[in-house]
């Protein structure tokens, strides 16, 4: 039996359950199961894990399985066997429905993002930099949230302004970090195997369910030696650099030859967005949780003027 999920802009089939709203609208992609091993023909270029020939993407995780996307509107996924149902999730919405935001004309950027409901805010920054924490934080201090790891953009042809879409409700948190913010990771399972982090299912009431213009880009650095607050605008050129660095699996950007895409929302989004780096503070520098619950909230509320 399959169900009608929206994920990421996509309007999904799926046998697999997703952690979306159902989506009552007409479907797009289409994800099904395979008993056997995918194969793609006529292979033009492949890296480390992907291959494609031109037109369709297969891609192969050891631990995981492989996804082919046919095309845009349809995604198989070999799961190998006895993989647990969080894995086969993770590899889902990843390589599976992320992967192929990139046939769809999304761009797909590795990052958090909020909704301050005139404008949605990207963090944007490696793992370990504080994501997850950022967005579970902010959803449990009020704030609708998008994502702590896909951030789906679309803007049509141009045309300003490029927006974030929904995403779904599955975070990833370490354990403790979650249980201090209120909320209660799945501990029976991690995200991936060989992670430490753990599948966090926030309530739907706490994503955002319309897509918003982007209003600020935050690119989050390593701590400084105190953990301390700090904030540092960057000149609008430096977009470029930064969003092909963040892009989500960004080996398929070369792989499809999507250059020319990333370069014309990149200027787009560098009219549209000022961007800054940005110094995280901990949550001693804050004095507790609720500390930096506090220095969140009147981060974000900034935005709201």
């Amino acid at each position: 039996m399959s169900n009608h999920y929206s994920i990421y802009g996509l309007n999904i089939t799926s046998p697999i359950w997703l952690p979306s709203a159902n989506s009552d609208t007409f479907q797009n992609v289409d994800l099904s199961l395979s008993e056997h091993p995918l194969f793609l023909s006529d292979v033009t270029a492949r890296n480390a894990q992907w291959q494609t020939n031109g037109y369709q993407l297969l891609s192969t995780l050891p631990n995981l399985g492989q996804a082919l996307i046919k095309s845009p509107e349809n995604i198989t996924i070999y799961a190998n066997p006895n993989l647990c149902k969080e894995h086969l999730l993770t590899f889902a919405l990843g390589s599976g429905l992320a992967g192929s935001l990139y046939l769809n004309q999304f761009l797909p950027l590795h990052g958090a993002s909020v909704s301050t409901g005139k404008g949605a805010i990207l963090f944007l920054g490696a793992s370990g930099r504080g994501k997850s924490t950022l967005a579970l934080a902010a959803a449990n201090a009020g704030w609708k949230v998008f994502t702590d790891d896909v951030i789906s953009l679309h803007g049509n042809q141009g045309q300003s302004p490029i927006k974030v879409y929904p995403s779904h409700r599955r975070f990833k948190a370490q354990c403790d970090t979650a249980v201090k913010l209120g909320l209660l990771p799945d501990t029976r399972y991690t995200t991936a195997p060989g992670t430490e982090k753990h599948p966090c299912y926030i309530p739907i009431q706490m994503i955002s369910q319309n897509p918003e213009p982007i209003k600020a880009i935050y690119l989050l650095q390593q701590p400084n030696a105190n953990h301390n607050y700090a904030l540092q605008q960057l000149a609008p050129h430096f977009a470029i650099d930064a969003l092909s660095k963040h892009c989500y699996r960004p080996g398929l950007i070369k792989l499809l030859k999507k250059q020319q895409q990333l370069f014309s929302q990149s200027v787009q989004l560098a009219k549209q967005a000022p961007l800054y780096k940005l110094w995280l503070p901990s949550f001693n520098y804050c004095g507790s949780v609720a500390g930096f619950q506090h220095w969140l909230n009147e981060f974000l509320q900034q935005h709201t003027l």
